[in-house]
């Protein structure tokens, strides 16, 4: 962090590590290459300099959001015909009704930075960006394909749904349920944990 090409790619080249940088130059990875510890890092007297801007790349977990029940929700008066709304008294909590006779989020994009979406999920029919982008493979899917995007875990899927599932009749209905999505996906493994918390900056 706080660094720039010139310097980050000399304690890349110092270090034999891989580097990855953000397009403004001001935030970098490096990986250590195989057999070489962050204890052979910090040891070396000639390290020390460099320290002060190091942070370990850790492991973030997703997090789920347990509803509370100590509160009576109101439901929106608003006519839905989405066969799980009934079941979604968050909704009641934010009060989105009245939000709804305003706007239902026309032509606004909201980024999610999460696991991925599931492509071929009918609540998400042409509403994803071709711009979505895969933060840990640095790939766009106008470049490639959807299945950089893909989520194999289900965590972004539940949040793209709960931001925008559209009012069409399936399932549940989204916060803002007619805005489109920019996918931005962070590798993840079985247990919800993001393989590097650097994805997640490269992702903002």
């Amino acid at each position: 962090q706080n660094t720039n090409h010139a310097q980050a790619q000399q304690l890349a080249d110092r270090l034999g590590a891989r580097l990855r940088i953000t397009e403004n130059g001001k935030f970098a990875t490096l990986t250590l290459p195989k057999g070489v510890t962050l204890e052979d890092v910090y040891s070396s007297e000639e390290n020390k300099k460099y320290l002060s801007n190091f942070s370990l790349d850790y492991y973030s977990s997703i997090s789920e959001i347990v509803e509370t029940t100590d509160r009576i929700p109101s439901m929106p008066n608003y006519t839905v015909y989405d066969t799980e709304y009934s079941l979604q008294s968050y909704l009641g909590y934010l009060n989105v009704g009245s939000a709804w006779n305003y706007t239902v989020g026309d032509n606004v994009t909201v980024a999610v930075i999460d696991t991925g979406i599931d492509t071929d999920h009918p609540e998400f029919v042409g509403k994803i960006s071709e711009w979505s982008y895969n933060a840990s493979t640095d790939k766009i899917v106008k470049d490639y394909d959807w299945s950089v995007v893909e989520d194999e875990q289900g965590h972004g899927t539940a949040v793209a749904g709960t931001i925008c599932a559209p009012m069409n009749g399936l399932g549940v209905v989204g916060i803002a349920p007619n805005v489109n999505l920019l996918v931005i996906k962070a590798e993840c493994d079985a247990d919800g944990n993001f393989m590097r918390t650097s994805d997640l900056v490269f992702g903002l």
